[in-house]
């Protein structure tokens, strides 16, 4: 019979092997004892948003299986649509600002304008890359991708308007693969 294999007693000895019969037995050393059963919290994570809005999409379900990326919850923000307007000002005036420079470095150079002309250009310049960067790192700090992020600026180099139909949604992401323990939200809710 294949996957069968048969070991005569002396073989049996020499491993070690011990069998026993399978019959009731009284468990009078049984203990009962209390016990709670949790999580690993070194590998626990409650998920929180760094932009205020409304829940419009739960794509998991509780129990669900998620690989680290996942989307976990959509949501849309007043607060994070006025910041994707600000970073689409800022780099659209930083362009402009940039185009400035430049030709006012080139005029510097030829002596058509001043120093104190080409000061106060590179000035703006400056400033503009500034608050275009900040405008950045607030995105960032809202939970914006890299990705979301470079589509904006092809946005604001291109004629630096969006879409009317995209919303101000930001998707937040598994951090690593596990499991969906709790939810404490629903589609529709408000979260600060």
């Amino acid at each position: 019979m294949p996957g069968r294999v048969t070991l005569t007693a002396a073989a049996l000895s020499e491993a070690g092997v011990e069998t026993w019969e399978v019959k009731p037995v009284d468990l009078a050393h049984l203990l009962v004892l209390n016990g709670n059963i949790g999580h690993d919290e070194n590998r626990l994570l409650q998920m929180a948003s760094s932009v205020r809005g409304r829940v419009v999409g739960i794509p998991v379900d509780l129990g669900a299986r998620v690989r680290k990326g996942d989307a976990l919850l959509v949501l849309e923000s007043v607060d994070l649509g006025k910041a994707r307007e600000e970073f689409l000002r800022e780099t659209s005036s930083l362009r402009v600002a940039s185009r400035g420079y430049d030709r006012a470095q080139k005029l510097v150079e030829a002596k058509a304008i001043s120093s104190g002309e080409f000061q106060a250009r590179e000035g703006d310049y400056l400033s503009r890359k500034a608050a275009a960067q900040a405008a950045e790192r607030a995105l960032h700090l809202l939970g914006d991708s890299d990705e979301e992020i470079a589509r904006l600026k092809s946005a604001a180099e291109s004629d630096g308007v969006l879409p009317s139909a995209d919303a101000p949604r930001l998707t937040l992401r598994a951090p690593f693969h596990g499991r969906v323990v709790d939810r404490k939200v629903t589609p529709g809710s408000l979260v600060e």
